[in-house]
């Protein structure tokens, strides 16, 4: 069985959709909380060290993959 790499397409599209995986849910716990909307949270750099943490950790645990 030969497995052919993604393409750049492929890639972008799975990293848009892990993208959006993590924040509506983060947005929507956050509007629980706060009563407010805003995406300002993914900014700072609390989010990219989440982000970072995710696109590290997942792979490890499922075999080289991200959900995307």
């Amino acid at each position: 069985m030969d497995k052919k790499p993604a393409g750049f397409g492929v890639r972008l599209l799975a990293d848009l959709f892990d993208f959006f995986i993590l924040t509506v849910p983060i947005s929507l716990f956050l509007f629980w909380v706060k009563g407010e909307h805003s995406y300002d949270w993914t900014s700072g750099w609390t989010w990219q060290i989440i982000y970072t943490l995710y696109l590290m950790s997942v792979p490890l645990v499922w075999s080289g993959y991200i959900i995307g």
